[in-house]
């Protein structure tokens, strides 16, 4: 009697323990990541081990953070707008939907950090968005004259790369934001709209003065 006794206190107190495990298993993160298993098997992520700080895409969010923003572990870039992930969700953008655009034209002015700049075409609104830190500024010699529609494509046959990335092609060189004079012409421009509802150029490629 008393080791049939014994025998279902033992059974009670492991069926008790295992309760955590088994409410866990059932609100669906096994291996308690604090990511939802079907997330984890939608993007290939392991449902058995905790791989909640790793960074499979490399774009400086980690899976848990990947899974609270909505966003695709396996791609460093979740709307292929061009920005990675990571820097979008630093900079307050949205790394879900392309919130990039691109201007060409003639800078109309450049004052308070806000540059404006006139399109090409009759009836074409000015453009204007605010210049910061983070607005990478090129010049290009090669770049012809600035002919491109606001169209929101992203067009990256006249990209150039920016400072300290190793490129020596001897038609490029870089300039600052004290080359956005009025006037001047611009090849390339590219916006994103932050969360804030502002806008913000990231590039501006710039047709030198002959």
């Amino acid at each position: 009697m008393r080791l049939i006794k014994g025998l279902i206190t033992a059974a009670l107190a492991i069926s008790l323990l295992a309760l955590p495990a088994a409410a866990l298993a059932k609100r669906g993160d096994r291996d308690h990541d604090r990511m939802a298993d079907k997330w984890e098997k939608r993007h290939h992520l392991n449902v058995h081990a905790n791989d909640a700080r790793k960074d499979p895409d490399r774009d400086g969010l980690s899976n848990l953070s990947e899974f609270r923003h909505h966003t695709d572990p396996q791609a460093a870039d979740t709307d292929d707008d061009g920005m990675d992930d990571g820097d979008e969700v630093r900079d307050d953008t949205n790394p879900r939907e392309d919130d990039a655009d691109q201007v060409s034209g003639t800078i109309v002015s450049f004052d308070n950090g806000v540059l404006t700049i006139q399109p090409p075409g009759d009836g074409a609104a000015p453009v204007s968005g605010t210049v910061n830190d983070q607005t990478r500024v090129e010049c290009d010699d090669d770049a012809p004259a600035a002919s491109m529609s606001r169209d929101g494509s992203d067009d990256d046959s006249g990209d150039h790369s920016g400072p300290g990335d190793g490129d020596d092609d001897a038609n490029e060189h870089n300039c600052s934001s004290a080359d956005l004079k009025p006037g001047a012409s611009v090849h390339e421009a590219k916006l994103m709209k932050a969360m804030d509802g502002s806008t913000v150029f990231t590039k501006i490629e710039l047709v030198p003065a002959a």
